[in-house]
């Protein structure tokens, strides 16, 4: 009897057991099995409004600067690469092989990783010699930062130059060139670079194209006085008559009087000199003889009558005969 109780509760216990185990393996299947329902519908949802992606916008490939490029350098292969930009800001002037630039001379500054321009080299096999016309010299002169327009000048500008010097310890200036062709300049982007911001010896360098005679005005100016250049419009012909400038002219003329001293010792201005009406009376005819024996009536007689109108209003002075008067 005791084995028989015994090997009954053990089936019991078994069996609930058994079960327990069952039922809570089912309930792990069902959590997993709606989780892995909420991850598929987020993903459709996410997949259903994410936006499309944004096309590349297409490019060109063109070449640019290595380096920062001077004027008047010839560009060889260690200065020049190759850059991708943006298709609408490619243009015609550029380059797409490195061939076309190599071995071709600059006439403005490029700035490193710019792209390069037809327009910012000579033509090819072309130096600074064949932008000249055969009546025209290349002169370079150096200027100060106030001569030279701010740095705002490139080639094909069109400037006037003016000289200040002293004469008799006073100064004039005086515009001795008009209408000069800029060939090449050092303009504000060089000098904000960072390898030619340190070489301040072509920062105030700029170079014309002149005559003969305007080099040598142009040279002698260098040497006695303080040049400088004033930018003139492109299309400008017109090329007005000027006839210099001096102290007196800055001055009003109450200061080119003569000064005085006085017991103060302070300085006054002599006043304008005093000048004679310019409209006199004529000296009245002689009485005749039979006039001169007249009644005292007569001979207190008017000699001279003067009417003056000031407006509607009338004055009338009398001046009486002078020879009445000595009789």
């Amino acid at each position: 009897m005791p084995q028989i109780v015994s090997t009954e509760r053990n089936a019991k216990f078994s069996a609930k057991s058994g079960g327990g185990q069952v039922k809570g393996g089912n309930s792990t299947n069902t959590l997993i099995g709606i989780l892995l329902a909420v991850l598929v519908v987020v993903g459709l949802v996410r997949m259903l409004t994410a936006k499309p992606a944004a096309q590349e916008a297409p490019r060109a490939r063109v070449v640019a600067a290595a380096r920062d490029i001077q004027p008047g350098m010839r560009v060889g292969f260690a200065d020049v690469r190759y850059i991708d930009i943006p298709l609408d800001y490619a243009n015609e002037a550029m380059f797409h092989k490195t061939n076309q630039v190599v071995g071709r001379i600059s006439t403005i500054f490029i700035p490193e990783r710019n792209p390069i321009e037809n327009g910012y080299l000579h033509p090819v096999n072309k130096t600074l010699s064949h932008s000249l016309e055969n009546h025209e010299r290349a002169l370079t002169i150096k200027l100060n930062e106030e001569g030279l327009v701010d740095h705002q000048l490139f080639p094909g500008d069109r400037v006037d130059v003016l000289v200040t010097t002293t004469k008799n310890s006073q100064k004039y200036t005086k515009t001795i060139c008009k209408n000069v062709k800029v060939l090449m300049a050092a303009t504000r982007d060089m000098l904000n670079s960072n390898g030619a911001g340190r070489n301040s010896r072509n920062q105030n360098r700029v170079t014309l194209a002149v005559l003969p005679d305007q080099a040598e005005l142009i040279t002698h100016a260098e040497q006695v006085g303080t040049p400088k250049l004033i930018l003139r419009n492109r299309l400008a012909t017109n090329t007005p008559k000027v006839y210099g400038a001096s102290e007196e002219d800055l001055l009003p003329e109450s200061a080119h009087l003569a000064t005085t001293g006085n017991q103060n010792g302070a300085s006054l201005i002599s006043p304008p000199p005093v000048t004679e009406p310019i409209l006199s009376l004529p000296d009245l005819p002689p009485v005749p003889p039979q006039l001169q024996q007249l009644p005292a009536a007569v001979k207190n007689s008017v000699g001279w009558v003067v009417e003056v109108f000031t407006g509607s209003k009338k004055e009338i002075h009398e001046f009486p005969n002078q020879s009445t008067q000595a009789n």
